[in-house]
């Protein structure tokens, strides 16, 4: 309200005054140059914050259209009542036979009223409407990026519930066998649910945190498969300071285990690789593929890499590339990053 007050006064001095200097510099008359800016201003009062109060806030909140063009011609010819009040008032000699009646309601001055007092009120109109129309777009633009933060936090939310399935099957194998690795393991699990509920719920976060994530997992996947697993990695460490959305890695390992090694009864491998190439970078996971898993490889996927391309989509449009493809045995996930 403060500032709408102190707004309002900096508009009408600033154009009163301008009016008064233009006019009375015009014609070398400030004496009558005022006369003219107070005979305008009752009209001008009326019609701007009619408009300003009434008739535009309801306009932007979708109103009655026709209703609100009845109200400001209504608006418009009591603006123009006042304007004429006030030529009777200021300017003796634009009297009709010096009565206020006809002076004040000739149709005619009447019609040419407006203007004279509508321009003012219309330098407020459009001041208010590029405000509103900028405010509407400020507006919008936090309601998509709202709703892009609901979206990503809700895929967010599947791949947890999608890789604790995996996971605690994992743990069930091993406490069945009574196995010394069992401790371990939940240790392992407790550090990757860390993760998930301090870290995985941030904007963006290191590579290093993001690998540790996945060696983890790795980690194990190796207590449940044994020596019959594989796994290499080449990463340019380098890259540990670079900050990416997190989770992001996370669904190509877990895919490459649930439809590769998974499939597998004899020896499986995975390669993991991180390089910085030019602006881009460049993560490729090769995994092999036994003979009953190959219609793996002529599929996009599960779960997890769906909610990838989505939650790429969110956060990388127009600055990814991911690329599937398959072999004799087995099949590679390429995701390319512009480095930001």
């Amino acid at each position: 309200m403060k500032n709408r007050i102190i707004f309002d006064l900096v508009f009408w001095v600033f154009i009163k005054g301008y009016e008064i200097l233009f006019y009375g510099s015009g014609n070398n008359d400030f004496s009558y140059a005022l006369n003219t800016s107070l005979s305008r201003f009752p009209a001008e009062l009326v019609l701007y914050y009619t408009g300003m109060n009434y008739i535009l806030p309801k306009y932007f909140e979708l109103k009655n259209s026709k209703k609100l063009i009845i109200q400001f011609a209504v608006a418009l010819l009591i603006a123009a009542v006042a304007h004429r009040t006030g030529r009777f008032i200021f300017f003796p000699k634009s009297r009709l036979d010096d009565n206020f009646i006809k002076t004040v309601f000739s149709i005619p001055q009447l019609l040419v009223a407006p203007f004279y007092f509508l321009p003012i009120p219309a330098i407020g109109f459009m001041i208010y409407i590029f405000k509103r129309v900028n405010q509407n777009e400020i507006q919008s633009k936090e309601v998509e990026k709202q709703k892009a933060i609901a979206e990503m936090n809700l895929l967010k939310s599947q791949i947890q519930p999608h890789f604790l399935f995996n996971t605690l099957n994992n743990l069930y194998s091993l406490s069945i066998q009574d196995s010394k690795q069992t401790p371990g393991f939940i240790l392992k699990l407790s550090g990757l649910m860390e993760y998930m509920l301090y870290n995985a719920t941030s904007e963006t976060v290191t590579l290093d945190m993001e690998i540790r994530h996945i060696e983890n997992y790795v980690d194990l996947e190796k207590i449940r498969y044994g020596n019959r697993l594989e796994v290499s990695w080449d990463i340019d460490k380098g890259l540990y300071e670079t900050r990416i959305s997190p989770l992001l890695l996370f669904p190509f390992i877990e895919n490459a285990f649930k439809h590769g090694a998974s499939k597998d009864d004899e020896n499986t491998w995975i390669s993991i690789s991180l390089k910085k190439e030019s602006k881009w970078l460049v993560y490729t996971v090769v995994n092999s593929v036994p003979d009953s898993a190959k219609k793996y490889a002529s599929t996009n996927g599960g779960l997890g890499l769906t909610n990838l391309a989505s939650r790429l989509q969110l956060s990388y449009a127009g600055q990814y590339e991911l690329n599937r493809t398959s072999a004799e045995g087995s099949y590679m996930s390429v995701l390319q990053l512009a480095i930001l």
